[in-house]
């Protein structure tokens, strides 16, 4: 029977310029047809971006096609997962360039799906930031730029044919690909030959935050430029087709030879060698001229600054010249050495920033710091000072408004801090599983596999000139995925007029705790699920404490005898290959803390402790024990209790993290809906048990 045709819905309108998405019915199936041609992110967020995708509703395949220059790397990533993740056939068609972010999301194609135009080109490199503060607010951002590579290069390595070395060499380099170079290295499926106004493609993209472009895409772009001695317009379109033509002849590997005008005065090469020549030495005048100005700031600074910008004639000496003249138009001499000032903005970050952490007694109290008796307000004023923003005749409400504006250093001194204190209140959170569990990574949200290999069988005798038998290790699968826990919090633009420091402090770190417990949650869910049997695992479709796996105890309160049965319980274990008699030995006991007394004292006591009292015959468990005990057990029962061997040398649960990073993200909310600043704090992770044979159980009684 033929297909019905589905009807298309209509997604929500977007706010961006730089994508599109719009739903079709094409031959009974809902195609999506998304182009990505801008810079990623840019006013509107992936999450929207997701959402939008999201409401399309049932979707058969999404054709996307990317002319981008990359943008933001988080965004990025998760358009990159989501697309990937789709269920829908995923085709994807790079028709100019796919550079830096917008590569990783062409890559989320289906298997056979990628294909670029024979013009266009591939562009990769490693990701970059900014980062403000003291050293180790630097170290950490090189951290995190190191976890984000990581994840970039698990994306190439999906398609990438070459080693992981050879690709990071290539990233460290920012590589430019044809489309033959990406087809040669795994990273496109096919080339696709067909007529392309490749210069008007690319002439809607801003390639200015870009290093390295090939002088190519910039002479198509701009077009090569009359010279002083008048070329006419026929030569110039003839050397601009050349070039053109010189791509797609890369591409094709050929060495195909392009007639050339008699009447063309110059060769292409020469004028994309002239071009660039120039490109540079503009590029160097205009850094020296800024770099000159840089230590300076006084009124009209910015507006001389521009002026020797725009003067292609002023070099570097006129630039200082007038600078010089600028700043010294209204000086006394004092016959003293001249004393170049630190920026005043950046000053101004770092003496607010060392204030605030003063008065929420987060470092020493320096009298010297000029800040340190302003309040809030008072800061928000200096901030607005500082731009040279007048707040004349601005209400309170007013002026912290003007502070919180975009382009303001406040709300990035506030968000400094605010990350600070979740982190503490993160570290300062004491949670068990940091104890009882394995700490693992996983590199993206997808479902992965932990696998473990079972024991080799104790050897056997073996007579002479007998063939030795061979030995197969059995092993067992389990699956791990993880999930995302966020939360928000704000600060108004009320309690920034009331100075309300602590209750600021205070809301962030209670935040970052609320993270570390997020995580504790996982850790117990992981035996108080199923009636306190725990998880269901892989290997066999059972709770971790089913009977068949011969780790339940026969019940009771804790005593000697109750904690030497989980002992000798997971000691005669069998692996999944049958090798029995393991001797896994236990080292905690995980416990409810109404249990937390009386398993101290089975662990501490020298007599035998028995459910009655406490024997006068040696207690053969003391000391052997660590109890771990956790309120979360409570809520659920508080009788039964749980042993469990090192996760440092058994798979018992692992806690994994995206890309290890075992402490939460923080990030400032863009909203114009709230009178202040709004942070999201999330956390990527999971907690999954491993193997019910590194674990004992008691039900209590």
């Amino acid at each position: 029977m033929p297909k019905t045709p589905k009807t298309p819905k209509t997604p929500p309108k977007s706010k961006a310029p730089w994508y599109s998405m719009v739903s079709n019915a094409v031959d009974g199936a809902n195609v999506v047809n998304l182009h990505i041609f801008g810079e990623i992110g840019w006013d509107i967020s992936a999450q929207e971006f997701i959402t939008e995708l999201e409401a399309l509703g049932d979707v058969d395949q999404v054709d996307v096609e990317i002319g981008s220059v990359g943008g933001n790397v988080w965004d990025g990533l998760a358009i990159y997962n989501a697309l990937l993740n789709h269920k829908a056939k995923v085709s994807v068609l790079v028709t100019s360039l796919a550079a830096s972010m917008a590569s990783v999301i062409a890559l989320a194609a289906d298997e056979g799906e990628l294909r670029m135009m024979e013009q266009s080109m591939m562009m990769i490199h490693n990701p970059s930031t900014g980062a403000w503060g003291d050293q180790n607010d630097h170290q950490k951002a090189a951290k995190m730029l190191e976890k984000v590579r990581e994840a970039m290069v698990g994306a190439y390595m999906r398609r990438y044919n070459g080693s992981q070395e050879d690709l990071i060499a290539m990233l460290d380099e920012e590589t430019w690909l044809t489309a033959t170079d990406c087809v040669e290295n795994g990273l496109a499926d096919a080339v696709v030959t067909q007529e392309l106004d490749l210069a008007a493609c690319l002439a809607e993209l801003d390639l200015s935050t870009l290093e390295n472009v090939p002088e190519e895409f910039l002479a198509i772009i701009n077009g090569p430029k009359p010279n002083d001695e008048g070329e006419d317009g026929a030569a110039l379109a003839a050397s601009r087709a050349q070039l053109v033509s010189d791509i797609i002849v890369r591409n094709q590997q050929s060495a195909i030879a392009a007639d050339k005008p008699e009447e063309d005065p110059m060769d292409p090469k020469e004028i994309v060698a002239a071009e660039k020549a120039a490109r540079e030495a503009e590029a160097k005048r205009q850094r020296d001229i800024r770099a000159a100005f840089s230590k300076f700031e006084f009124t009209g600074s910015v507006e001389l600054l521009t002026a020797c910008i725009d003067d292609f004639e002023c070099s570097v000496e006129m630039a200082n010249t007038k600078l010089l003249a600028e700043l010294g138009k209204d000086s006394v001499s004092l016959g003293g050495p001249a004393v170049v000032l630190e920026d005043a903005r950046d000053k101004f970050r770092a003496g607010v920033e060392e204030a605030i952490e003063m008065r929420m007694n987060r470092k020493p109290v320096d009298h010297t710091n000029e800040f340190l008796s302003c309040s809030l307000l008072e800061m928000s004023k200096r901030s607005a000072e500082v731009r040279g923003v007048s707040i004349a005749g601005k209400d309170k409400f007013q002026i912290v408004a003007v502070a919180l504006q975009p382009g303001s250093d406040f709300p990035g001194i506030l968000e400094n801090i605010a990350t600070k204190e979740v982190l503490r209140g993160y570290s300062e959170q004491a949670e068990v599983y940091t104890t009882l569990a394995r700490v693992g990574s996983l590199p993206d949200f997808k479902a992965a596999s932990r696998t473990g290999l079972g024991h080799a069988p104790s050897l056997v005798a073996n007579a002479e000139m007998q063939e030795v038998e061979t030995i197969e290790l059995a092993d067992r699968k389990q699956s791990i995925q993880l999930a995302t826990y966020a939360g928000k919090a704000g600060l108004s633009r009320v309690a920034i007029i009331n100075d309300d420091l602590n209750e600021f402090g205070r809301m962030l770190s209670r935040l970052g705790a609320g993270a570390k417990r997020t995580v504790g949650d996982r850790f117990a869910a992981v035996f108080t699920t199923a009636a306190g049997l725990g998880q269901t695992l892989d290997e066999d479709s059972k709770a971790i404490f089913h009977a068949d796996h011969s780790n339940t105890g026969t019940g009771g309160v804790p005593t000697s005898a109750t904690f030497t049965e989980l002992r000798v319980k997971m000691a005669t274990q069998s692996d999944v290959g049958g090798n029995a008699n393991l001797n896994i030995q236990p080292r905690f006991v995980y416990c409810p803390v109404a249990l937390d007394g009386p398993c101290r004292v089975v662990n501490t006591s020298q007599d035998e402790v028995t459910s009655a009292k406490t024997a006068r015959t040696k207690n053969i468990e003391m000391g052997r024990w660590e109890i771990l005990s956790d309120a979360r057990l409570d809520a659920a029962s508080a009788l039964k209790y749980y042993a469990l061997a090192d996760p440092n040398q058994t798979d018992t649960v692992e806690v994994a993290f995206l890309d290890g990073r075992d402490e939460p993200m923080i990030e400032r909310v863009e909203s114009y809906n709230v009178l202040g600043v709004e942070w999201v704090v999330w956390i990527d992770c999971v907690a999954q048990a491993l193997d019910f044979r590194t674990m004992a159980y008691n039900a209590g009684s």
